[in-house]
């Protein structure tokens, strides 16, 4: 089943099967554009309701993507979500629920596509990585919160027989440290604050 998404400025949205297509039809100047992502390189979804004066929007996230939050300007998001190639502003009441269903079917289709949990290593180690992408701002927190969900439902289809033949490995010691200066947590191994730059207390 495809669903389509009509919205503004010429964009349409569609999801059919593990693809996703947003096209921009083209115009006296232009020439129509489409653009195809593969579900499985979605990190997170937005849908952002319409309002009297304000339109919707549906805008996707990319893994590895620059992070937008701007949920708190006046328009809620809507200027970006305009200038967004992964993003189609809409309006009407139907437009938000047709969005929340393809929202719902994309995310369905994200979990089904989960990467393994042992193709690029552990659990722990993807989760430690998108940890490093959230905290230095390329992801948000409702993507990592996302693709957190994902990792570990994709690590609850492990078999009992793999988990048994894993060697058990000691924890590491971790160390965690305040600085002094900005109040940051840190669990550097070189002696300093990853925020401020500080040496950071023995």
């Amino acid at each position: 089943m495809t669903l389509k998404l009509t919205g503004v400025q010429g964009k349409i949205l569609s999801v059919d099967g593990d693809m996703v297509k947003i096209i921009k039809v083209g115009g006296i100047f232009a020439s129509q554009r489409e653009k195809t992502i593969p579900i499985q390189n979605i990190s997170s979804i937005e849908v952002k309701k319409p309002g009297v004066l304000i339109n919707g929007f549906i805008q996707l996230s990319i893994a590895g993507g620059v992070a937008r939050e701007s949920s708190y300007t006046w328009t809620g998001g809507v200027n970006d979500a305009l200038k967004d190639e992964n993003s189609v502003v809409f309006v009407g009441d139907d437009n938000y629920q047709l969005a929340l269903q393809i929202k719902t079917d994309i995310e369905s289709k994200m979990a089904r596509t989960a990467p393994s949990a042992f193709a690029g290593g552990s659990v722990a180690d993807e989760l430690l990585k998108f940890k490093g992408l959230l905290d230095a701002g390329l992801l948000t927190q409702d993507e990592f919160d996302s693709i957190k969900k994902r990792l570990l439902g994709a690590s609850a289809t492990v078999t009992k027989v793999e988990e048994i033949s894993k060697p058990i490995e000691k924890p590491k010691q971790v160390v965690v440290t305040y600085c002094v200066k900005c109040k940051a947590m840190n669990n550097a191994s070189d002696g300093k604050c990853f925020r401020c730059e500080e040496p950071l207390p023995v």
